[in-house]
């Protein structure tokens, strides 16, 4: 399979190339550090559901996946050429699958009903949601508002590796700056409520990006200032999830609670 790797002991990624929808070959160093076997199952689970594949050998003598299973999942994810996707390993052969289109940001589903018998609202913390809650204590029209909640897998690009801190940006979603018109605001103040009262500032604002050979891509809206401290004081790493929940937007300032989900580590 043709494509730009990221290889590790624990996750691996792969930028999707011109023969990716013929096979998934895995990358030799993350076999050896997950002991995978012609002939094992791998269980991978993404936001569309959970998919078993059989570990076959490759005509070079490599492993891949499946590849009746492989395109089975390419049909259902709907992924596209110049797409990354991120594996990671969450032991015995289960694995988190992520994808992030030409963007650079993780790509969104819409999540289709009739495929879960259970519809009930407990499931609806898997995706991202609007919720319009009623808040009490408030005066007129104002006491029901729209509070925006979104979520970003934080991928080993944006680490120096897999085991360090992240870098001083986190890219946000076009979903959540689109739909939850993030970009009229300069200022985010966020905060974690499982470990207190404290915050953080951390500035918004679009970056520019280039390509290889210097050829400008679409800009991307981002947290910059202030993310890096945000990020080490909390601990998150690449494969953890930020969950934020937009609580107040006032001015050019935006509010938001933080659930932080962390990705089991393998050593």
């Amino acid at each position: 399979m043709a494509g730009n790797r990221g290889d590790s002991l624990n996750f691996f990624k792969i930028m999707l190339g011109p023969t990716w929808q013929d096979e998934m070959t895995l990358p030799p160093l993350f076999v050896i550090g997950t002991n995978i076997s012609c002939g094992d199952s791998l269980t991978a689970h993404s936001k569309m559901g959970t998919i078993v594949f059989r570990i076959e050998p490759t005509v070079d003598g490599l492993l891949a996946l499946s590849r009746t299973e492989w395109h089975q999942f390419v049909s259902k994810h709907k992924i596209e050429e110049t797409f990354l996707v991120l594996f990671i390993h969450q032991g015995n052969l289960n694995f988190n699958v992520t994808f992030y289109d030409h963007t650079a940001c993780e790509h969104e589903y819409a999540i289709d009903d009739s495929d879960s018998e259970d519809t009930s609202d407990e499931n609806t913390d898997d995706e991202d949601v609007i919720e319009v809650v009623d808040y009490a204590g408030g005066e007129g029209d104002d006491d029901v508002q729209q509070i925006h909640r979104f979520r970003i897998t934080i991928p080993p690009s944006a680490a120096y590796n897999c085991r360090h801190y992240l870098l001083s940006r986190l890219i946000i979603s076009s979903r959540a700056w689109m739909g939850f018109g993030l970009i009229d605001y300069h200022l985010a103040i966020l905060k974690v409520p499982a470990v207190g009262s404290t915050t953080w500032q951390v500035r918004l604002a679009w970056i520019s990006r280039f390509d290889q050979c210097g050829i400008s891509m679409p800009r991307t809206f981002v947290m910059k200032v202030g993310w890096l401290e945000f990020a080490n004081t909390n601990r998150i790493r690449a494969g953890d999830t930020c969950v934020f929940k937009v609580t107040e937007m006032v001015g050019n300032v935006v509010r938001m609670d933080v659930v932080i989900e962390r990705a089991r580590r393998v050593r």
